[in-house]
């Protein structure tokens, strides 16, 4: 009978990106029958990966979080390996299964008091057979930084696999041939004043300086202050060909499905956007990727720990150098 084993990576998609290159290994190493609790915003591409025999969906609510727990407990899982920070989700602890290992991601912006980080401990191992603590405030200031990736190939191999370090995960599906399109993705990272004029400066540089079309993506749940930028832009209808949106250079896709987000950025020459799931997405299609890092949040140490894992890209960080000159240097 093909072993079972549940995946936890309820958090964001970059996170689930990053953990897909030892996924694949393990699947194609050891065959196993991969079960995946997803969060809401990484769900419908887990999906389209192919890797999960099942996907089940962490919402929020101790309701919900209890529904969760019998059904996974229905599994018979052989492993239980949790990926992702517990932030309260506590149905983690009631999945049974014959060896269950989890992360433990102490702050990256202070130490944790020793009681508490034994505490912690303590009673995660009444539930875990082991417990890999990430001692982030520790590493950041001996300049150790370990990647995602790194860390969950960490993770499988205390429990008794054999991975080897894995190859950068390809997402190979292409919908469209590409145009000479730039996207801007409008993240929420985005939202300074200083950081929106930078944005409104690049929108303005590239349309009038270049000849390239830009289509602007958002997140769900797009915050107001981007009301000024897409204000009298058109919105882009992903069926129609790029040719056809000659006549209207900058174009809005407001919220966009999984599937048509892959669309418009398989269309693009270039992505532009700040550190986010985004940043992860286009480099995962191989894209010329730009990612803009926030000057607020230890840039240097967010991209050794989370940069895109074995891809190519530029990095930039916001403040630290002119954005819009850099950026309009290579689009030129």
């Amino acid at each position: 009978m093909t072993k079972k084993i549940c995946i936890i990576r309820d958090d964001r998609l970059g996170d689930l990106i990053l953990t897909l290159p030892v996924i694949e290994g393990l699947k194609e190493k050891y065959g196993l029958n991969i079960t995946l609790v997803a969060s809401s915003t990484n769900q419908t591409f887990a999906n389209r990966t192919k890797l999960f025999q099942k996907v089940y969906v962490f919402e929020k609510g101790i309701i919900n979080q209890f529904k969760l727990i019998l059904s996974l407990r229905k599994e018979k899982f052989d492993w239980v390996v949790n990926c992702s920070p517990f932030k309260k989700k506590f149905y983690k602890i009631f999945i049974p299964a014959n060896n269950k290992i989890s992360s433990l991601f102490l702050s990256r912006y202070k130490k944790t008091h020793i009681i508490k980080k034994l505490t912690i401990q303590w009673f995660l191992k009444k539930f875990f057979n082991h417990i890999e603590v990430i001692e982030r405030y520790e590493d950041r200031i001996n300049d150790n930084i370990i990647h995602q990736t790194e860390i969950v190939l960490k993770l499988f191999n205390k429990i008794g696999f054999n991975l080897e370090t894995p190859k950068g995960y390809e997402y190979n599906k292409i919908y469209f041939q590409e145009n000479k399109l730039v996207v801007i993705h409008l993240s929420n990272n985005w939202l300074e004043e200083e950081r929106v004029n930078d944005l409104d400066e690049l929108i303005k540089s590239i349309n009038y300086d270049t000849d390239y079309s830009i289509i602007l993506t958002s997140e769900k749940n797009m915050k107001s202050g981007f009301k000024n930028t897409v204000n009298g832009i058109s919105s882009f209808k992903v069926d129609e060909e790029i040719s056809n949106n000659d006549k209207q250079k900058i174009s809005f896709c407001h919220e966009p499905t999984l599937d048509d987000w892959i669309k418009v950025l398989n269309m693009a020459s270039y992505v532009i956007t700040p550190e986010c799931g985004c940043s992860h997405v286009a480099t995962m299609l191989n894209k010329k990727t730009i990612i803009i890092y926030d000057n607020n949040n230890f840039p240097e140490l967010i991209n050794q720990e989370y940069e895109p894992y074995k891809k190519e890209y530029l990095k930039l960080i916001f403040k630290k150098e002119n954005i819009v000159k850099r950026i309009m240097e290579i689009l030129r």
